[in-house]
Parts: structure tokens; sequence; C-alpha cells
């Protein structure tokens, strides 16, 4: 999801003169009556004919300050920014007491596309009259410009002494306190540009991001609504608004948002991304598809848009094109896995018959468990395969037939002909649904480890939650209520194969048919295979846990949030990645008690034939 930019103040706009500047002692109720006429021409739009009146006004009154600065405004109007800049010079001779005409010409500087030569003349400016906070704040919104954070800083915090009540001030000094990494004093900052302008829009959009990046997403949204009220036709803030509202599910909301951003510019590719993202949550792929197509025709090489058509392509089947876009995940800023380094090439899939090949895990646990079956299968290409993987899964993935070796990925790679990253693999092998490999378990079923009690009842192992790191957790996340209530409903003794700091969740009361807990008596993947082998079912959602007992081929049902990751595809209860799975899918965003009706139907089916 993609953010507008933040909101500082621009270096301004023109304005006609709110005070006599006039140095032409003749004919004054002339003059006025030509600014009045310049003025109002101004008002009502008609910026060309304003040019045309002042200009004759000025050569009628060329000592006359404020008619130079309005037809300086008008000219500006008409992006005539160098002829501007002029009459702006010129009144500012004439009136060289007043900052109004020097501030004018640093913005007509620029708009001319010479921030430069304005920062001089602000500079210049303040040599002159250096408590003037205007130009302090100018300065700062140039230095900004430039790339001068600290400088910014500085100069914003003057603005800000001299008038230290004034809201422009104050916002701006917030947006370069954040640019300078310092959060909380942003925050603090807006908060004191709010007590000042309690209606600025353009404060309140500023605080609400601040607050959403700092992980306040509650403080956020009253700021980011409040933001848009204000300034109804401001697209920033309804974007922005709408990537909030996405972000804390509420996608619904952010629809109409984003379909009027895009309504009003339709060039908005980055707010079409944002709709076809909210689109897809809500359940209309075909909608998102046709957003993200649009966007990547007005800008193309956006990589977070590649990668969203990546997933709904993907999610809807079409996985020949959709591997193809996945392929940009490596170039998000935000993608975190890395290729090893080394000197071997990124391989093609060319056969490399005495070669080794190098293939290495990203992402999560369970990306690696599934994907791990296309080392197997590069193996009919290459002499050797080596595996690269977290310590976590490195017992688990030697016992993998077929792989010549299992390296922990915080060593330096082993030497190899070439590399791969395991979730490329299916790209360079053209996998489509009915050509997924190994969909018969490929994980050895490890010896018992005899942790567990005497077997009474069928045996089920769950897991309610996922890593908080992944991006669709608070979708697929379901909490343990839900199966404590499950325990009261079927005749079966349960094991709890939650780990980490989810686990805790389980509250020490728990029913006597909980026989065990995973978390703390687990030191890696394969002491949960272990664990897994001693099963008769694992019910869960969609984690690593659930990978690994459908690769053992252990019956598995996977529980799936209304829009679920891309490789469970859509509307099926079975999958092409796993026969010992079986899918139970939300029919509504978020409603996880229809799911575990589902669930408690489907096993008190299984437990009468299991028995």
């Amino acid at each position: 999801m993609m953010a507008a930019a933040q909101n500082p103040l621009s270096p301004g706009t023109g304005t006609t003169a709110n005070a006599p500047m006039t140095t032409d002692g003749p004919s004054i109720s002339d003059a006025a009556r030509l600014l009045a006429t310049g003025a109002a021409l101004m008002d009502a739009g008609r910026t060309a004919e304003a040019v045309s009146a002042l200009t004759g006004a000025v050569v009628a009154h060329p000592g006359d300050a404020a008619l130079r600065m309005t037809l300086g405004a008008a000219l500006r109007a008409e992006r005539q920014y160098e002829a501007a800049a002029i009459q702006f010079l010129k009144a500012s001779r004439i009136a060289p007491h007043l900052a109004e005409p020097r501030i004018a010409l640093a913005q007509s500087m620029v708009d001319a596309g010479k921030p430069s030569e304005a920062l001089h003349v602000v500079q210049q400016s303040l040599g002159a009259m250096p408590d003037t906070a205007a130009l302090w704040n100018l300065k700062g919104a140039l230095q900004r410009r430039a790339g001068d954070i600290a400088g910014s800083e500085l100069s914003f915090r003057r603005a800000c002494e001299l008038a230290p009540a004034t809201a422009e001030y104050l916002n701006n000094l917030a947006v370069a306190a954040r640019a300078g990494g310092r959060l909380d004093d942003a925050i603090a900052l807006y908060r004191q540009a709010l007590a000042a302008d309690p209606d600025s829009a353009r404060v309140h959009g500023n605080l609400g991001n601040a607050l959403d990046a700092a992980g306040r997403p509650d403080e956020a949204l009253p700021h980011l609504r409040a933001a848009v009220a204000a300034a109804p036709d401001d697209l920033d803030a309804a974007h922005n608004l709408a990537v909030h509202l996405i972000r804390i599910e509420c996608q619904d909301e952010a629809v109409p948002l984003l379909r009027r951003v895009v309504a009003h510019d339709p060039s908005r590719w980055d707010s079409l991304t944002n709709l076809g993202v909210a689109l897809l949550a809500v359940g209309r792929p075909a909608e998102a598809e046709a957003c993200y197509r649009r966007a990547l025709s007005l800008r193309p090489g956006v990589p977070e848009t590649h990668y969203d058509l990546a997933w709904v392509l993907l999610l809807t089947g079409r996985w020949y094109e959709g591997w193809h876009e996945y392929e940009w995940r490596w170039r998000l800023p935000s993608f975190a896995s890395r290729p090893p380094p080394g000197e071997a090439q990124t391989w093609d899939g060319t056969p490399l018959p005495e070669g080794t090949l190098l293939v290495y895990a990203e992402q999560g646990f369970g990306d690696a468990i599934q994907f791990v079956r296309f080392a197997r299968v590069a193996k009919s290409r290459v002499a050797r395969v080596v595996v690269m993987c977290p310590r976590p899964l490195m017992r688990l993935l030697s016992t993998v037939p077929g792989l010549d070796g299992v390296v922990p990925d915080t060593d330096p790679p082993p030497p190899a002909d070439a590399r791969a990253a395991m979730m490329s693999l299916p790209f360079l092998f053209g996998t489509t649904p009915e050509s997924v490999p190994m969909a018969e378990p490929y994980i050895p079923v490890p010896a018992p480890r005899g942790v567990l009690p005497p077997k009474a009842r069928p045996r089920i192992g769950f897991v309610w939650a996922g890593s908080p790191a992944n991006k669709i957790d608070r979708q697929r996340t379901c909490g343990v209520a839900h199966f404590l209530q499950l325990m009261d409903r079927v005749s079966a003794d349960f094991v709890s194969l939650q780990i980490g700091p989810r686990a805790a969740d389980l509250a020490r009361g728990a029913p006597d048919r909980l026989i065990f807990r995973a978390d703390g008596r687990v030191e890696d993947f394969m002491d949960t295979a272990a664990l897994i082998g001693e099963l008769d079912l694992v019910v869960g959602v969609d984690t690593a846990v659930l990978h690994l007992a459908a690769a053992m081929g252990k019956p598995t049902w996977i529980l799936l949030p209304f829009m679920p990751d891309y490789r469970w595809l859509l509307n099926s209860s079975e999958s092409p990645w796993y026969r010992a799975v079986r899918l139970f899918r939300q029919r509504e965003k978020g409603e996880w008690s229809q799911v575990f009706d589902d669930v408690s139907t489907a096993l008190t089916h299984w437990l009468r034939s299991a028995g």
C-alpha cells in the first residue's frame, strides 16, 4: 500500500498586497481603481485579462508596488514565472522595507525552476530583515527541497520562535523533525500546530500519518478523517485515509474514497493500486486486476503494483503470468530477503550436468517447506543441489530425499556454479496448478519423541496464530477461543502446536482434552514434525506448521480468511499443493464462527469414520 507523500508546506503561492505600497504621489485614486479592477479580474479567475489590465496600469503608475505585486500574481497564475519575478523584484525595490515582495520574488524563482537563486534571495532578505518569520519559514522550505533537513529544521525553528503560535510554521517544523527521524518530536509539534489551528486539514493529515507510522492506528484514524472532513476536495487526504483504512482491515470503506480520487484524477496510479488492494480484500479480484493494469499503464515500473498484480494472478490460477510478475518482489524496497553473497550467477534453468546449484530459502518458514519440493525438481537439471535455509529448518530439510546438502543461511554460502531463490523455481519451471510437483508427501515422518501421554482418543494438533511479521497475519489469525470451544464439541484429545509469543494466549486453565503444549518443548521443526507424526489430524490457520503437516502427508485442515494467501486459490476445498489438505474458508470477511461450525461438523463425521 502506498500512501501519498507527506504534506509539508510548499514555498507558497503569490498574493496581492494587503497594504498600500505606492511611492507615486499623483493619481492615487486612479491607481487604486486600477488595482481594484485587476484584483476583481483575478478573483473571477480571468487572469489573462488581469495581466492585460494591470500591465497598462503599471505603465501608467510604474512606482506603485501594489500594482506590480498584483500584476506579478496574475503573471504567476498564467505560469509566466520569469515575468512575474521581474514585477516582484521591482516591487521589492520600490518598497524595500516590506518582506512580501521579496517572498513573492523567491516563490516565482522556485516556480521558474531556480530554487538555488530563490534561496539566495531569501538569505539576502534575511540580512536586511532578520526577524521576519515568513522569510525564515520560506528558507526552511527551500532548504528542505534541497535536501538540507538539518538546516531546514533550524530555519523552521527560528520562524516558530518569532511567531510561536503559527500553525503553518509549527507544521513545517514537525515535517522537518519527522524527516530527521524524530517521529515523537514531530507528533508533539503537530499537536501544537493543531492547538493553533484546530481545523487545519494539512496538520490533521500529517499528524494522522505520523501516528500511523508510530504504530498508533487508533489515534491516527480520527485525524485522517478530520483532514478529509476539513478539505473534502483534497485528494491526498482522501488517499491517505483510504490507505490507513486498508491497513486496519476496513477495505470496504476505503473503496469509495479511492474511487472518488481516481474519478477526479485518473492519473493517480498510487490510488489505482490501492483501490485494487481494497477491491481484492472485499472479494472482487477481476476489478482489482483491472485497477492494477490501469496503474501499470500509467507507471509501468512500480514494483508494488507488479507484485500486487502477481498476487491476484496467482490467486486466480493464472500462474504462468503470475510467477513472472512475482519476480518483481526483488525490487520492492520493503522486501527483506536478499540473495546470499558470492560469485555464483543467478540460475536461468539451463542444465548444469556437472554443476552445483545453491537453492536459498526466502521469506517465511512455511514458504521454505512448501517450495523445497522444487529443489528436488531442479536435481533433474543439475548434478548437485544444496539448500541454504534458516537453522530451525536445517534438520528437517536434511531429510528431504534427493538433496545433496543443507547449510545454514547464517554461514558463508558454499561454492556453487549457480544460485536460485527457492520461490523463483516455479517461474523457471513454468509451474501451473495442473503441474505442481510432489503433491504427495515429500517430508519423511520422523521417529516419535515419546512425549505425548498414552493414546486414549484420536489426537488433533491445532494452531491459531501466525507470525505477526506476515502482512496478512491479521486476517489469517483466528484466536484460541474458537479452538477451546471446539474441544467441548468433539470426543478427541488436543495438542497445541502453537509456539512463540501467541502461545501465551492459551490460559493455563485449558480443558482436560488439551494433553500437550509444544511451546518451550520443541527446538526446531524436526521436533515439531516428530510431534505431528504422532497425531491423527492437524487443524489450524495458514502457518508453517500446517505446511509441514501437509508435506508429511498428515490429514491437514487449513482455515482460511475470506481472501486468502494467493497459494490457496479461490473457492475450492482442495489444494493443488498437497493431497492431504482440506480447506475451510470464511464466507464472510472476518467471520470465524462459521468456519468453526463447518470444522465441527466435519470433525464429527471424521471421528465417526476414524472410530
